[in-house]
């Protein structure tokens, strides 16, 4: 859990504090590029990239995106479609038309995905921001990522902690009983869902 709320908040500092950082793309014709990059939001389809020049490469021509800190610590981006589960019929769920920017935190058989979002909200003078942190689960070969619990204002705190990864498991395991299985045989605590699935992931063949 130390390790993922590092890398959580190593995240939100590069989208906090940060304009451009040092970032290598690796692009689909398999050349890199290394140089100044803004981090991207996660709908964006151009990305602002800076070395001798400055230029606006479509997100369609790149692979990957790895953030470089001053520390060396690296944040790695993808794009997937992501879907998330309706308001009122949580069973069901909402697949994004376009792909999305998602930072991966986990690389495997199986891929965990995240998306912190600020929701900006004004009423009259008062301004009040909403930032929810979003964890994604998919296969590897899969272009597609689904949201299996959310963290509100930088809590450790899963919301609909079992019900949501279950959901989230009966679509993206169905090809996979046993993972599904020890998913659905498994009470996910608040502070370690996404550590229970990966003990999961690590321990338990696609079969």
């Amino acid at each position: 859990m130390r390790k993922i709320l590092l890398l959580l908040f190593l995240s939100t500092s590069i989208i906090t504090y940060a304009k451009d950082l040092t970032a290598t793309l690796y692009l689909k014709n398999g050349s890199t590029k290394t140089g100044s990059v803004k981090y991207p939001e996660p709908a964006d389809t151009t990305i602002s990239f800076k070395s001798d020049k400055k230029e606006k490469i479509s997100a369609d021509q790149i692979s990957k995106i790895v953030f470089t800190d001053k520390k060396g610590n690296n944040i790695e981006l993808e794009r997937f479609y992501t879907s998330r589960p309706k308001v009122f019929k949580t069973s069901e769920f909402v697949k994004s038309k376009n792909k999305e920017w998602v930072e991966i935190i986990y690389n495997k058989s199986q891929k965990i995905g995240v998306q912190t979002i600020t929701n900006t909200s004004q009423n009259g003078n008062s301004v009040s921001r909403d930032t929810f942190t979003y964890y994604y689960y998919g296969n590897n070969n899969s272009d597609e990522l689904v949201m299996g619990n959310f963290l509100p204002n930088g809590m450790s705190i899963a919301i609909g902690k079992n019900k949501s990864v279950y959901n989230m498991a009966s679509i993206v395991f169905l090809n996979c009983p046993s993972i599904l299985s020890k998913i659905n045989e498994t009470e996910f605590k608040h502070k370690t869902t996404t550590d229970q699935l990966i003990e999961i992931f690590d321990t338990t063949e696609c079969n």
